[in-house]
């Protein structure tokens, strides 16, 4: 799997940074759900110990990169159930017992498997349901519902800075939200480009069993002299090699999508969409302006911004800690002795935080600007890859099918069309990891540009394109 959980709790490389301390309240705050309208809706949850383990395990899984198996052909080593839960809203059962999807499918979104005897999984259902769970996000908001309690018996014009602290968090946990959908994407499309690798290498190890009984027969009516028929062996250790490493990269991303999305299902028995690419005219400038105008993180520094007053900046500070490079600097604590004889000025503590937090927003925007620059230029990169890929495949096809005809007549060395077999294979299995690694950075734009959760969650395609 790659990248997935790659940016955590963090919003970017900003030279300034807010750090609130995320207190767990486990006690839910009477008439409070009016500031915390953002919170997630109700629906399946897992146990607390699991999730900690879950979030922990999208930490560790950047680590894992699906087997490159484009050296696979050359032999270098480079019924549907679900588990937990009921099936998700969006699915429907038919008279006929067949699992189908409610709405029609987005032909950008590339086309579904239509075995009729399998589950559909739609990848917006995964990336929804893993927002769901997502426990950094249920940590924000746990803490927001502390603020309001804390705060509760509190002047009102401190219960007032508190919610407004509160809607802050939950802000923040929308985005942390907007991250979890693309994880739950990276890791389902991860798995669909690994089942296809695992697929291409039953076909090479066939295709070795068949050229090598051919070699063998030639060999023994005296047409081969001298052709190491061993390579072939050494293939197929290779290749089997290759199919162990995939199996266990499948099943760590099965383990780790069943806690992210409390689902857990096997490629054999579910119909997936298809990891098809098709290359899509991007406005990297317009997808610019919409992510300044989309992205939960950037709104919820626009608003803590414009809640700053002389009231509420007392108890931001409280709160509110900030964060250069390694080093915190949180505001001294002022003592009944000084606070009575040298008030403290409101006025200045407000317009300085102020300042603070409109630095924090224009390094803020100017890290989102640039980061969906370089991720539209990452899908344009990963298209013209993916077709660089495919023409090399039609190149080779059309090189074993002169080779066949020549073998026909006898004009030709059997192991020239065996080579060129593996050669065609090897391509194939090239072209995979580039329309994975095109997918993925699809993934990566849309989550740059903000509202991800919501346009999974509403079945919407998830890959804006500015246009």
């Amino acid at each position: 799997m790659l990248r997935l959980g790659r940016q955590g709790l963090s919003c970017g490389s900003c030279c300034a940074v807010t750090l609130w301390l995320c207190m767990i309240c486990p006690m839910p705050i009477p008439g409070s759900e009016p500031i915390l309208s953002s919170a997630r809706p109700a629906g399946p949850t897992i146990p607390r110990s699991g999730r900690l383990q879950q979030w922990s395990d999208t930490r560790l899984a950047a680590n894992i990169v699906p087997a490159d198996i484009s050296s696979l052909a050359s032999g270098s080593n480079p019924n549907g159930t679900k588990t937990g839960q009921e099936i998700p809203a969006s699915f429907t059962r038919s008279a006929a017992g067949v699992v189908t999807l409610v709405d029609d499918f987005d032909p950008a979104q590339g086309p579904r498997a239509t075995n009729s005897d399998c589950l559909v999984l739609d990848g917006r259902d995964i990336a929804c349901r893993v927002s769901e769970n997502w426990l950094p996000a249920d940590v924000l908001r746990q803490r927001a519902r502390s603020l309001v309690q804390l705060f509760s018996d509190a002047p009102p014009e401190q219960r007032q800075a508190a919610s407004s602290l509160a809607r802050f968090l939950c802000m923040q946990a929308d985005h942390q939200q907007d991250i979890a959908a693309s994880s739950g994407l990276r890791t389902y499309y991860s798995r669909i480009g690994l089942d296809e690798q695992l697929s291409l290498t039953h076909e090479t190890l066939k295709l070795i069993d068949v050229e090598l009984e051919k070699l063998n027969a030639a060999q023994r009516g005296g047409l081969l002299i001298g052709v190491d028929l061993s390579n072939f062996e050494r293939r197929r250790i290779s290749i089997q090699d290759q199919q162990l490493q995939v199996i266990a990269q499948d099943r760590q991303l099965k383990s780790l999508l069943a806690q992210l999305a409390d689902l857990d299902y096997t490629m054999s028995e579910t119909c997936q969409e298809r990891l098809q690419i098709i290359p899509t005219s991007l406005d990297c400038q317009a997808l610019q302006s919409q992510a300044l105008y989309m992205r939960s993180d950037l709104k919820a520094w626009r608003y803590l911004g414009a809640q700053i007053n002389e009231d509420s900046a007392p108890v931001f500070a409280q709160m509110l800690g900030t964060l250069i490079g390694n080093w915190g600097f949180p505001l001294p604590q002022v003592g009944g002795l000084k606070r009575l004889l040298c008030p403290p000025d409101h006025a200045t503590l407000a317009t300085n935080m102020k300042h603070e937090i409109c630095l924090i927003i224009e390094t803020h925007e100017h890290w989102i600007l640039q980061a969906v620059a370089e991720k539209c230029a990452a899908v344009e990169l990963g298209y013209q890859r993916t077709e660089l890929a495919r023409r090399t495949i039609d190149s080779w096809q059309a090189r074993v099918k002169q080779l066949e005809l020549l073998s026909s007549r006898g004009e030709t060395a059997p192991q020239q069309l065996a080579e060129a077999r593996t050669e065609l294979l090897k391509a194939r299995a090239e072209e995979i990891s580039r329309r994975l690694e095109a997918k993925l950075a699809e993934v990566d734009l849309a989550e740059a540009c903000g509202g991800m959760r919501d346009r999974c969650c509403h079945r919407l395609p998830w890959l804006p394109t500015g246009n």
